[in-house]
């Protein structure tokens, strides 16, 4: 398990700071190494919070690495961190370039040492990104050019005495500087000693401890720092309980933190082992989520071994896949906001499971957790990864059952309609619809049917999609399935809406809007009042235009979806150039562009009526104008948005 944030306060180190700072203004990558459990982590958080925001980087981002595997998922993960999403036909690094473009940041990357294939990406990002500064940390350098390194030291002897007092809440003293000088000055060694000693005196600690680490520190490790800290890790796990140790090896299975639920579930805690293990700081507590620091949870994932090991990961696997499970249900309901948060909170223990299973080449188990995740990806703007692991799923697409095969097959094949690769989404759904077609399953052929007409509409087939969305909105009128009737519905709308049929596309989403409400889809209702707008604008019903955009955005704010808000500030900026507010439409269109542009969408096409607009404005107005709302944070371009204009 990883952690994200700092659990206890930051003492000393301001001598290592002031160095860290003054190579910081030199380089724009600086690398922090040291060995596990030396303060790298928050040696640079501090850094971070001292510097950012000034000189260094108008932008301030952290990327966490250590649930991390795949190197090639570290670039997407800078790319979130800064609130990035890629665009159809873009990949990670044109993304955050496209972001940065004249910006200046300070990113954080932490916990890089494994990920060494991705090292020659973050210095192309470097080098692509001009005002971006890189703030690195890892075991050892990334041998880049134009990196600076700062090799971390030990604590000094008085701030290794001023961490284990303050942690241990005892008076400085002789036996206590020769404990922080035999643990070599490591922080992470001081606080897991100093946890004891609400057992043992100061003497006896510093006798059992020095004997334990003599025995335990072998060759294994070149870094002497390195061995001193994993002899104290051993030395606190050897003083655990027995029911206590197997509850630490178990817990290595979980990587971003897990639940109390989840840790009782798959590692058999009960509340007091867990309290235990907070206590002797072998786990942390922070927003109702247990963690370990990654070096511990190393030591505790090589101490998990033989049955006892491939007990824990598949009841890992079971307890995760059953909860995307679940979330199929919930996702198109009331309660929807709450499992999206509930599922990205575990992207990280579903990212080590996903490795696992293809690992293990287990493409039945890989493709039918991916069917299921596929939504939390796409609505979280994570499309690369989506393909990535939908694709490994499939590719020996024979060796899968028919039913798993064809919801992979539909999922891979929305995810890259979305990114814009049309024939290869045209294949997926094609083949999608055919499985469907063979096993009699009418359902999934509704739902098969329903995804290539998004994609002929996307194509310029209008006809086809109108056809392709009546056959499957047909077969769920069998179903009586509510939720989805209105959304082929509102699929029929916006073709209508394409074609100038605006009678037809208000009588389509008035009655999905309907449908929606009925079931309790938020997003639907969103996506509907949306719609209604757009029709009320073509038809030149400006008041009726703006209110249904505004109760969109409440929706959409409501429900964390800034893709949904950026489409409804573009139409009231279109709202607003009609009336002639031309300097608020000009404001309106360049915060649509900065949301664009942070959340990977393409920006919504144009009628016109902006290009008119800027034309009577006039080009200087215009860019003062945009420039201001295009530096809008979100909450100020929805509040914005929200405001009232004049009458047209």
């Amino acid at each position: 398990m990883g952690t994200t944030a700092a659990a206890t306060s930051f003492l000393g180190r301001e001598r290592e700071l002031a160095v860290a700072q003054a190579l910081l203004a030199e380089t724009r990558l600086l690398t922090v190494t040291g060995p596990g459990g030396a303060g790298k982590t928050r040696l640079a958080l501090e850094l971070q919070r001292r510097t950012g925001g000034k000189g260094a980087g108008s932008e301030i981002a952290a990327s966490f690495l250590a649930p991390l595997r795949d190197p090639g998922l570290v670039l997407p993960s800078v790319a979130r961190s800064l609130g990035v999403r890629e665009r159809p036909g873009q990949t990670a690094l044109e993304a955050i370039r496209s972001h940065l473009d004249e910006r200046s940041a300070l990113v954080l990357v932490d916990n890089l040492e494994h990920l060494r294939p991705a090292w020659p990406d973050l210095g192309a990002l470097r080098d692509g990104c001009p005002g971006l500064t890189l703030l690195v940390t890892s075991r050892e350098p990334l041998r880049l050019a134009g990196e600076r390194v700062y090799e971390l030291p030990p604590l000094a002897e008085d701030e290794g005495v001023a961490l284990f007092c303050e942690r241990a809440h005892v008076a400085p003293s002789e036996t206590i500087a020769e404990l922080s000088a035999r643990l070599e000055g490591l922080p992470l060694a001081i606080e897991l000693a100093a946890a004891r000693l609400r057992l043992l005196t100061p003497e006896q600690l510093l006798e059992r401890l020095s004997r334990r680490l003599d025995v335990l520190k072998g060759d294994r490790d070149a870094d002497p720092r390195q061995q001193t800290l994993r002899a104290t890790i051993a030395w606190s796990y050897d003083l655990l309980q027995p029911e206590e140790q197997a509850l630490f090896r178990r817990l290595a299975v979980f990587a971003g933190g897990c639940t109390l639920e989840a840790a009782q579930e798959i590692a058999g805690a009960d509340a007091g082992s867990v309290r235990s293990l907070v206590d002797k700081n072998l786990l942390r507590l922070a927003d109702d989520r247990y963690s370990m620091l990654e070096t511990i949870r190393e030591l505790a994932a090589e101490l998990l071994s033989g049955e006892e090991a491939e007990g824990a990961h598949a009841r890992h696997t079971v307890f995760y896949g059953d909860l995307a499970e679940a979330a199929q249900d919930e996702l198109g309901g009331p309660a929807q906001r709450e499992w999206m948060e509930r599922l990205a909170t575990e992207l990280p223990n579903y990212r080590v499971i996903l490795e696992r299973l293809h690992g293990a080449g287990d493409r039945v188990l890989l493709a039918r957790l991916g069917s299921d995740l596929w939504r939390i990806w796409h609505r979280r703007g994570y499309l690369d990864e989506a393909r990535y692991w939908l694709e490994r799923a499939l590719e020996d697409p024979e060796a899968l059952p028919d039913e798993i095969r064809m919801r992979a097959e539909g999922a891979c094949g929305y995810v890259a309609m979305d990114q814009g690769d049309l024939g290869a989404a045209r294949g997926r759904l094609e083949t999608c619809v055919a499985i469907a077609r063979r096993m009699g399953d009418a359902w999934h052929v509704a739902n098969a049917l329903n995804n290539l007409g998004l994609l002929a509409n996307q194509a310029g087939e209008p006809a086809r999609a109108e056809e392709l969305h009546l056959e499957s909105l047909a077969l769920r009128r069998e179903f009586g399935d509510r939720g989805r009737i209105a959304a082929s519905l509102n699929n029929l709308g916006v073709v209508a809406l394409d074609r100038g049929a605006l009678d037809r596309a208000h009588g389509y989403f008035d009655e999905c809007l309907e449908l929606f409400r009925e079931v309790g889809d938020t997003r639907g209702v969103a996506v509907s009042l949306g719609n209604l707008g757009e029709v009320a604008y073509r038809q030149g019903d400006l008041r009726r235009a703006a209110t249904r955009n505004h109760e969109s955005v409440r929706v959409f704010v409501d429900l964390d979806e800034p893709p949904g808000v950026l489409y409804c500030i573009h139409a009231l900026a279109r709202v607003a150039a009609v009336e002639g507010s031309l300097e608020r439409a000009a404001r309106l269109a360049g915060a649509t562009a900065s949301l664009a542009e942070r959340t990977g969408n393409a920006p919504p096409r144009d009628d016109g009526v902006l290009a008119r607009a800027r034309d009577a404005l006039g080009e200087e107005a215009w860019h003062a104008a945009f420039a201001t709302g295009a530096a809008l944070t979100f909450d100020e371009a929805v509040a914005v948005a929200l405001e009232e204009t004049a009458d047209a």
